[in-house]
């Protein structure tokens, strides 16, 4: 993984006339990997922390493997942040290694389901609750039913299928 970057100057055309700000392009090439696809944590880290304006991608493939590049346009802004509570943190941060593999499965199994269910993803589960599953392994529908905005109607839709996950990757969490 490569960062990249450039920084050009270009005029704001919002609402205030007259101002500039200093905008930063990122270019990030992410490889596939073998097993969990491509690894996103740091632009998702990046993003997280800048103010994005666009992001942009192209696919390609390097010595017959697929790469993803990212191409982020953010701002960089003098003025002190006056809106810092709608940054949304990774959920991923919090999890070890083993955890965030199955946080990732977990999260390809979600997209593969909202597609067939032809609904969003974060209907089925939110980012958040996907890390506390890969954190918690819940073995029952009970513990899976703590996780905080996962209901009676999730459990009967997808608590089956969470636990065949879980059951794959090793079973249930040791260090209770």
């Amino acid at each position: 993984k490569e960062f990249l970057d450039l920084n050009l100057r270009v005029p704001f055309c919002g609402a205030r006339k007259n101002y500039r700000e200093k905008m930063q392009l990122k270019i990030l090439n992410i490889p596939w990997i073998d097993g969990i696809g491509f690894d996103d944590s740091e632009l998702v880290e990046f993003c997280n922390k800048e103010d994005v304006v666009d992001v942009g991608h192209n696919f390609f493939d390097h010595e017959n493997k697929p790469c993803l590049t990212m191409l982020v346009q953010y701002r960089e802004d003098s003025r002190p942040a006056t809106n810092t509570r709608n940054k949304k943190r990774d959920p991923r941060i919090d999890l070890k290694p083993e955890d965030q593999k199955l946080y990732d499965i977990l999260k390809e199994w979600r997209s593969t389901r909202c597609t067939s269910d032809g609904i969003p993803p974060y209907l089925i589960f939110n980012n958040k609750q996907i890390a506390e599953i890969a954190r918690l392994k819940p073995e029952t529908k009970k513990a899976l039913g703590s996780i905080e905005k996962v209901g009676k109607g999730k459990l009967d839709k997808y608590a089956e299928d969470v636990f065949a996950i879980l059951n794959n990757q090793g079973g249930p969490k040791n260090d209770k």
